[in-house]
Parts: structure tokens; sequence; C-alpha cells
């Protein structure tokens, strides 16, 4: 772009030279009329040029700023000391030691920022958070939810929650009775969470999956490709993604069932401490710390090969994972 600029520039110097000497007949053959001339076509191709160069110059600038796979300083996932990370749809959020949560979308830009919270998790287009409250006498904790509130979903009920998980377009989130409590759209039955007691909860696209006291794994809504179809066995974590879902085993294996497009329900061998599924991919941290990812390489082929890891969290079309010094590596779009 700023190479045609300049050649505007050199294209008009010599088109002015040419028009100057052509409505000057004297200067035909003399050199002093044709040096003179060519100074006032100079001049007025600078007088057209420069103001033309300087507007490219402005609109490239313009552009680089905007472009989604640039990034932009400061870096929220740059300052460190962070516990947690969650990653949703364009927007990550994370959690720092003295309990003060930001979170930042694919441009780098702060969006969130809050402190006295102990967790928070990034949904497509809401987050929600943690935090310390009373309820009926007694102390908890209790959700409090941001962002597009479309059927409800950044709206949570009252009462005091042990954790709470961002999906799609609904919230669900695991009451201190063990029950699963779900909100936001349900045309799908995605907040039609069944009965009984669970240990923890994760809201997907459009489905949901949680992990039963007991060790078993109930899927509810959307179960296009059989992502709501879990297998038997007792597992000791369970992430729903976009189309399929992933589960802990508690021989450390990882197992994953739904859509298999793009080798995301096919994860490798070996033993995880943990296993995050995204849109169209899956990522775990190994017994060895480090990371793993298997699915479209558009969004897991770009993995840290080196490093200590102590979870990861894979989004719609990025990934992050947090080290054991606190620090955060993040991968994918706008990444």
């Amino acid at each position: 772009m700023v190479l045609a600029a300049l050649l505007v520039v050199v294209f008009t110097v010599r088109r002015h030279s040419r028009w100057s000497r052509a409505a000057d007949p004297r200067a035909r053959g003399l050199e002093d009329s044709w040096i003179t001339d060519l100074r006032k076509g100079t001049r007025g191709a600078l007088l057209i040029g420069v103001p033309m160069l300087l507007a490219v110059l402005l609109i490239a600038v313009l552009i680089i700023r905007e472009t989604p796979n640039e990034r932009l300083p400061p870096f929220p996932a740059d300052e460190g000391d962070f516990v947690s990370v969650s990653v949703g749809a364009g927007e990550t959020c994370a959690l720092k030691t003295d309990e003060e949560f930001v979170c930042w979308n694919s441009l780098g830009r702060e969006t969130w920022r809050g402190k006295g919270f102990v967790f928070v998790s990034a949904g497509w287009a809401h987050a929600c958070t943690l935090r310390p409250a009373r309820f009926r006498g007694s102390i908890g904790y209790s959700i409090l939810c941001w962002g597009d509130n479309g059927q409800g979903r950044a709206t949570p009920p009252d009462g005091h929650f042990v954790s709470v998980s961002a999906g799609g377009n609904f919230t669900c989130g695991v009451t201190n009775y063990d029950t699963v409590a779900c909100w936001g759209a349900g045309v799908l039955g995605q907040t039609a969470a069944p009965s009984g007691n669970f240990t923890s909860v994760s809201a997907g696209g459009h489905h949901a999956c949680g992990v039963r006291t007991d060790g078993a794994v109930a899927c509810w809504g959307n179960d296009g490709s059989g992502r709501a179809t879990p297998p038997g066995g007792a597992f000791v974590s369970v992430s729903a993604g976009a189309v399929h879902t992933c589960g802990l085993r508690t021989d450390g294996l990882v197992s994953c069932w739904g859509s298999n497009e793009h080798g995301q329900s096919m994860p490798p061998t070996g033993t995880f401490l943990s296993v995050s599924a995204g849109s169209e991919h899956a990522c775990g941290v190994t017994t060895d710390h480090s990371i793993a990812c298997w699915g479209a390489d558009t969004y897991a082929g770009d993995a840290p090969r080196e490093g200590h890891f102590l979870s990861v969290s894979a989004g719609v079309d990025h990934t992050c994972a947090l080290a054991d010094t606190g620090d955060l590596a993040c991968w994918g779009k706008g990444q």
C-alpha cells in the first residue's frame, strides 16, 4: 500500500514536469527552462502526492490496529501472578492470587476487572464469577455474571454455589447442596439439569455435562453427534465443548465423545491431570505437566512445547494454559 503511494508521487512528478514543459514552448531545447519547469512540476506533485501518501499511511496504521490477529500491548495475559484461567469465545478471564480477576478480548483490550472473587468462568458472550456472600444467615459464595444477558444467561438465581460454568447461551452451577441449577436459553434442553448430587458441571455450546458423586457422567441438552451421550465408567472431571465432550477418568485416561470432524474426539494415549474441550479441538495437561492438544490444527497446533503447566482452558478459537510460575501461555486466534 505504501509502495503504491510512492509510485503515485513519482508518476505525478513526471506528469507535472511534462505538463510544465508542454505549457511553455520556449522551454523546448533550453536546459535552464526545463529545470525551472521541473521544479515547478515537482512542487505541484508534492502538493498532491504528499497528502495522499500521509492518508495512505494513516489508513494502514488503522487497519493494523484493528486486525484481530495482532497482539496489542498492554496485554493482560502478560501480567502474571495468576491462579486460574478460563477461555470463552474471543474473550479470556483469569484469576490472580489476590482474588482479582481480569478479562480481555482477542485484541488484548481489557473488558472487565474486579476484586474479591474466588473463581471466574468465561462463556461465549458472557462470564460469571463466585464471590463471598451471605444468604439466609449463612456465609458462602454467590454468582455474579455480566455480558450478554440474552434469555437470562447472565441472571443467576439466588443462593450459595460451589462452582459455576458459563456456556454458549446459558449457565450452570453446582449449589452448596450438590445439586445443579442452570439458567438462560433452554430450547434444546440445556437448562434442564437432571436431579441428583454432583461434584462438578460444565456448560458447553448447547449442552452440559456433570460428574455425579459416584463418578458417573450425566449430560443433557443438544445431543447432536452424541455429544450428550457419555460412556460408562468413573470420571473425576468432564468438559463440554461446542459439539463434543471430553472427560478425565479415574485412571488418568481421557475419553471424548460427540463430533469428530476434526479429530477432536480422538485424544492421544497416556495419562492426564486435566482436560478441556473447545470448539473443534481439545487440550489436556499430561502427568508430566506438559500440554497435549488434538483436533483442528488451527487452534491446537501451536501449543507450547516447553514449560511446567497446572491447567489448560480450550475456547472457541484460542486456548490458554497456566504455568506453575503463575504466567499464562495463550495460542490461537488473536494470541
